[in-house]
């Protein structure tokens, strides 16, 4: 199984970032971002350009000017990031792996962690992924 993208890891960690550290009234800069996790500042505006474009997070220019996701963090899950970011690779991997496991009829308590975890990489959401690491701007 092919592992995700670093523009797809980075992305995740900017939105889980993203649902510590803002909120109403509370922009953080790509530049804050970029500083705190050590990505470089225009490969992650590049992403961030990408995910605004897929509505996972909104941009404002100006003095006042900042990101900040663009619903809340329990209504964003990790696979719109993983779709926006490495659309339409791993879910090819997912399915063609879901057909070789039923192509050798293996247990079915394999079949069923395997059920689990696409339950999980389809529904979990920034604000899960975020409370299981530090990402709190100090």
């Amino acid at each position: 199984m092919a592992a995700l993208s670093k523009s797809c890891l980075y992305g995740i960690l900017a939105a889980s970032y993203l649902s510590v550290n803002s909120g109403i009234d509370k922009k953080v800069t790509v530049s804050k971002i970029a500083e705190d996790l050590g990505i470089s500042f225009h490969y992650l505006a590049k992403i961030i350009q990408i995910l605004s474009f897929n509505g996972i997070v909104k941009t404002k220019r100006g003095a006042n000017g900042g990101i900040e996701l663009a619903r809340d963090s329990n209504q964003i899950t990790v696979s719109q990031i993983i779709d926006s970011l490495d659309n339409p690779k791993l879910d090819v991997i997912i399915n063609d792996r879901s057909s070789q496991i039923k192509e050798k009829n293996t247990s079915n308590n394999i079949n069923k962690l395997y059920e689990k975890f696409i339950d999980m990489y389809k529904n979990s959401t920034i604000r899960e992924f975020s409370s299981l690491i530090s990402l709190e701007n100090d």
